[in-house]
C-alpha cells in the first residue's frame, strides 16, 4: 500500500467509527476493520451465523400455526406474515421465511442506525428488531441513545422489552438479556 492508500482507509474507518493504526500491510485486524467499514458504509451488512442462531434459539421451530403471547398467528421461527391458524409448514420453508423476515429487519436496522455497527450490535439489534417490529425500533430510546452515541445507554435499554400483552415474560428476559450481551460482545 502506498502512504496515500494507508491515510485514505484510516481516513474511512475514522469515519465510519473505527480507530485501527494501520502501518501499510494489510494484517488480519486491518483487513476485519476495513470489511466491517466497507460492508456498513454500503448497507451490505447481514446477519451473521450467530445472529441467526440466537433468532433461533428464542423462536424456536413449530411447523403448526400457533398463537403467540401476543394473540397473533406464527409459524416456523417467528414467521407472523399471512399466517392462519391450522396451517403447516416444513422446516425448510420455516428457513426461508426466517432469511425473507430477517431482510425486512436488517434492512429497518440499516435505515434507522445512523451510527457505524460491529457485527455483533448489528446481529443484536436485528433479533430485537425481529422480535419487536420496526415501527418499535423507530420509537424506541434504545435507538435514539444508540444514534446520540450513547452505547452503554442503548444496551441498558434492551432490558425494558419484556412485555406481551400487557405482562413480563421470563422468555423475553432472557432473549433481551442475551441480545444485550451480543450488543457488548465486541
Amino acid at each position: 500500500m502506498t502512504r496515500d492508500d494507508v491515510r485514505a482507509v484510516q481516513r474511512l474507518l475514522r469515519a465510519l467509527g473505527r480507530d485501527v493504526a494501520i502501518d501499510g500491510i494489510l494484517g488480519p485486524e486491518t483487513r476485519a476493520a476495513l470489511s466491517e467499514a466497507l460492508r456498513t458504509a454500503t448497507g451490505a451488512m447481514r446477519t451473521s451465523d450467530t445472529g441467526v442462531d440466537l433468532i433461533k434459539e428464542f423462536e424456536g421451530f413449530r411447523a403448526m400455526a400457533y398463537l403467540d403471547a401476543a394473540n397473533v398467528p406464527t409459524i416456523g421461527y417467528g414467521h407472523t406474515k399471512g399466517v392462519k391458524l391450522g396451517q403447516a409448514i416444513a422446516e425448510a420453508e420455516a428457513e426461508a421465511f426466517l432469511r425473507d423476515d430477517l431482510a425486512d429487519a436488517e434492512g429497518a436496522v440499516l435505515r434507522l442506525v445512523k451510527v457505524p455497527l460491529s457485527q455483533s450490535e448489528f446481529d443484536a439489534l436485528v433479533s430485537f428488531t425481529f422480535n419487536v417490529g420496526q415501527g418499535n425500533l423507530g420509537k424506541s430510546t434504545l435507538l435514539r441513545k444508540l444514534n446520540a452515541g450513547d452505547r452503554a445507554g442503548a444496551a441498558a435499554e434492551f432490558g425494558k422489552w419484556v412485555n406481551a400483552a400487557g405482562r413480563q415474560l421470563a422468555g423475553l428476559v432472557r432473549r433481551r438479556e442475551a441480545e444485550r450481551n451480543l450488543f457488548l460482545s465486541e
